[in-house]
């Protein structure tokens, strides 16, 4: 066997897969979440946000999360009726989130 045929080849996870794990994470890092959003992200992994206007946080192949955190709930609310996110005027405090599980 070659070096190079031993090598594992990453490969994407399921997005129903993706969507639980997302889910858990956000249930315990941001409770009451109104919504998010996900996508594919290069070859093997996603991509996900709350606001649209987030960093980008990711779930890798191997199902672990990256996490940048979200303006929501500290810097913007979630209009149920528009389904947009409206800028705060007063920004709230936010216990920081662990970057990966």
């Amino acid at each position: 066997m070659t070096k190079s045929a031993e090598v594992t080849q990453k490969v994407r996870l399921p997005r129903t897969e993706a969507e639980m794990l997302v889910e858990a994470y956000l249930a315990e890092v941001a409770p009451d979440y109104p919504t998010y959003r996900l996508c594919e992200d290069g070859e093997t992994g996603w991509a996900f946000w709350i606001d649209p206007r987030d960093t980008t946080s990711y779930v890798h192949s191997d199902g672990l999360i990256e996490w940048y955190g979200s303006a929501w709930p500290v810097y913007v609310d979630y209009d149920d009726d528009t389904g947009l996110f409206v800028e705060k005027s007063e920004p709230v405090e936010q216990v920081d989130a662990p970057v990966s599980v």
